[in-house]
């Protein structure tokens, strides 16, 4: 998709009820191609590599608009309005995931912990691909990052977010054995930057022991150091041992409503 095309769908998201590209940057979908575009929907295609998986992004005033234009297998669709899931269901989509907001609202608290976590290095990256695909079936839409995908967060200085490192856990080995994606963005309110928590994945076998609680709490102070003043993290709705952990460290759920995707498969 060129990039005209893309800032021309941008420019007719307006005339749509509900979207899933309000805040799709170009570059996310540049490999995108466009299946539909009328006043009734317009419909992108392209594979997610975070996600491993094709893709659709739309924009719909209705859902059977966009259901009669789904045809592709295995294929997730995003952003899907709260209001439309049973008739996609209906249509033998089911949810691939449902993404909750948590904000830690101060840090004021937060202390810096005795034991240091060394950062990633770009030379580690692909084992540190390796613990979160080790993580894999522990949450529903985590299908674990790549190599290029912790290259990309550690190595790329401009984007939406900034300070991007990525704390680590060893073994006596020295062999990563737990970790947490940590960086900052800024704060619409204009009141102090947001820390940014994702990716916190322990290998199995190394689980109970605390491990992921002291990640999450030095990535914390991580981002008061860089100017952090409150915290953000996702996880989806049925990951109730993450959501225990992250509540019991703080953070509280966001009125909002959760970010639903959805897949139809061919796999009974």
């Amino acid at each position: 998709m060129e990039k005209t095309e893309f800032e021309q769908i941008q420019s007719q998201l307006e005339k749509y009820q509900f979207s899933s590209l309000t805040y799709a940057e170009y570059e996310e979908v540049e490999t995108y191609k466009i299946i539909c575009k009328t006043p009734e929907l317009i419909l992108i295609l392209g594979y997610n590599p975070e996600a491993k998986q094709q893709e659709y992004h739309w924009a719909a005033n209705n859902p059977q608009e966009l259901i009669k234009k789904l045809t592709e297998q295995d294929c997730f669709v995003t952003f899907i309005p709260h209001e439309w899931v049973k008739k996609m269901e209906t249509a033998g989509f089911k949810i691939r995931n449902a993404w909750h907001d948590y904000f830690m609202e101060s840090l004021e608290n937060v202390k810096e912990s005795k034991t240091k976590y060394p950062f990633l290095q770009q030379n580690e990256c692909e084992e540190a691909a390796e613990v979160t695909v080790a993580c894999r079936g522990d949450s529903r839409g985590f299908t674990g990052q790549t190599k290029e995908w912790f290259q990309e967060w550690i190595g790329e200085k401009e984007g939406f977010a900034q300070n991007r490192v990525v704390l680590t856990e060893r073994n006596e080995k020295g062999k990563i054995i737990g970790l947490v994606c940590a960086g900052t963005y800024g704060n619409a309110s204009g009141t102090g930057e947001i820390a940014w928590i994702r990716e916190v994945g322990v290998r199995p076998e190394y689980r109970n022991q605390g491990i992921a609680r002291k990640l999450i709490t030095q990535a914390l102070w991580y981002g008061k150091c860089h100017g952090a003043v409150k915290a953000f993290l996702a996880a989806d709705e049925q990951n109730y041992r993450a959501i225990h952990l992250y509540e019991s460290i703080g953070f509280k759920a966001s009125v909002e409503e959760s970010q639903i995707d959805m897949i139809k498969s061919n796999v009974k």
